[in-house]
């Protein structure tokens, strides 16, 4: 159940609403609340007022309290209220007004001033005004006390009104400022369209990058939509790469079969018939031969855009991987070695193709580099594990060492074949971050590195084993890989 619009400018508006509903009821709280402050701060000047002209009304005669209530205090507050009030002379005796207004006088206060407080009487709410007046100066308790009472429905009144007049004020601002932000949302979107627009445009064929005119959000966006496109353009590359080598490695033993096929119909006796089929059967393996390698290259290739690096321990990996060759070649007569630290031996890899990279090397070494001897090592220093293996063998000479890199070399010898192995070895460590070396050791022998960068912490040093022996039973040896450990 979808619970966000799709619209990104439904989403923008909703958003801006609710901010701007928030807004404005916050600005209405505001009105109403300073409404009601105003129109109590009014009201309460007109009732000081009144209750000051009472008290200057108020004196003393041979000891009596008299007052002259004028009625300009009465004609001035709102005709909408009630109002009440009282005086007291210096003994707190009612002299007038009506004696049952009962409010707390707070007499060190009226001597610095008129006070204004809430108050009920008669069961209303009522606004009251008290103000002080000195009447007896030989006494300084002699204070005559003014109380004047007026209920709240016109100051209410008021403040409905002004809060009405700021509602609409906010309504109306309000309205505009949608209208405003609808405006600028469609403008601010319009980047989104013209880069919909340009890409409706072009061609289903066309993998040009990208060109609009774009503010720098949207700018974020054109550049993704551009590398996406050249990561487009790098994958249809490399099919077309493969494909192509495929093509065209095939192609030739696949003509020579043919051509062969053809010389085997024509043969006269069994005894040109079955050479003509040896050579068959031998095209048809080396065909085999070819497909796996090119069908590997190309899985390299693919797993080296898409891999995610993962810790793992190669020692293990790198043992069973031998294991597994050696027990394919039992016939053969090899001392074989395996040294590997004690402590685990962790780098960021693809298990699958450093598998691959390890099959390929361990393969070029033991068909075409071991004559008696091979050490295969595992060496790890504080950034980096070196992964040696090292043959008798005559190895590859510098001048070839950098063409057996790149793949479909030709061959020294004469021999078919695609030149990949290599290839795929150098393709795997450069997407491991990796080296693959060539080097010659004191004895003369052969050895290939790879490389690869350590993860976490330096490994621990390197613990020797003794050569394990693979050699051929037929010669009276055993032959043993599971003795191959670390």
């Amino acid at each position: 159940m979808r619970l966000r619009p799709r619209s990104l400018y439904t989403r923008l508006m909703i958003a801006l609403l609710v901010v701007l509903a928030l807004a404005g009821s916050g600005l209405i709280f505001a009105a109403w609340f300073y409404s009601g402050v105003a129109a109590d701060s009014a009201y309460d000047q007109v009732l000081i007022s009144g209750a000051l002209q009472i008290a200057e009304n108020c004196w003393m005669h041979d000891g009596v309290l008299n007052v002259d209530v004028p009625l300009a205090p009465f004609s001035v507050l709102s005709t909408q209220d009630r109002v009440f009030y009282k005086v007291t002379d210096p003994s707190h005796r009612v002299v007038a007004g009506d004696p049952s207004l009962r409010v707390d006088v707070p007499l060190r206060e009226i001597r610095r001033g008129p006070v204004v407080r809430s108050a009920r009487f008669h069961g209303q709410a009522v606004r009251v005004a008290i103000v002080g007046r000195h009447v007896v100066e030989s006494d300084p308790n002699g204070w005559a006390v003014v109380v004047l009472a007026e209920t709240l429905v016109a100051r209410h009144a008021l403040a409905a009104n002004l809060t009405r007049k700021a509602l609409w004020i906010v309504s109306f601002m309000g309205l505009i400022t949608i209208a405003a932000v609808m405006l600028a949302a469609q403008r601010a979107l319009k980047p989104l369209r013209d880069v919909a627009r340009a890409i409706d445009a072009r061609d289903a064929d066309s993998r040009e990058a990208l060109h609009v005119d774009a503010p720098a959000e949207a700018e974020v966006l054109v550049q993704t939509i551009n590398e996406f496109i050249d990561r487009l353009n790098a994958r249809i590359a490399l099919m077309r790469r493969v494909i192509g080598d495929v093509s065209h490695q095939i192609r030739t033993p696949l003509t020579a079969i043919s051509s062969q096929l053809e010389m085997w119909e024509r043969a006269d006796g069994d005894a040109a018939r079955q050479v003509l089929a040896n050579r068959i059967k031998q095209r048809l393996s080396e065909v085999g031969q070819l497909s796996s390698q090119l069908l590997s290259h190309a899985m390299v290739l693919h797993r080296a855009e898409e891999q995610s690096l993962q810790p793992v321990d190669v020692t293990p990996l790198v043992r069973l991987e031998l294991m597994r060759l050696l027990e394919q070649r039992a016939s053969a007569q090899w001392n074989v070695s395996f040294d590997a630290p004690e402590a685990p031996v962790v780098v960021p890899c693809d298990p699958v193709t450093l598998k691959e990279a390890l099959r390929n090397v361990f393969v070029n070494a033991l068909d075409y580099g071991v004559r008696q001897q091979l050490a295969v090592s595992i060496v790890a220093s504080d950034s980096t594990a070196d992964i040696r293996v090292e043959d008798d063998g005559p190895g590859i000479s510098e001048t070839r060492q950098a063409a057996l890199r790149t793949p479909f070399t030709p061959r020294d010898g004469g021999r078919d074949g695609a030149s990949l192995g290599l290839a795929i070895v150098e393709e795997v460590l450069r997407a491991h971050h990796g080296e693959l070396r060539f080097e010659r050791t004191g004895q003369g022998h052969f050895r290939v590195v790879l490389s690869l960068p350590l993860h976490g912490a330096a490994a621990a040093p390197l613990r020797a084993e003794t050569g394990a022996a693979h050699k051929s039973p037929q010669a009276g040896r055993s032959h043993d890989p599971g003795s191959i450990e670390s």
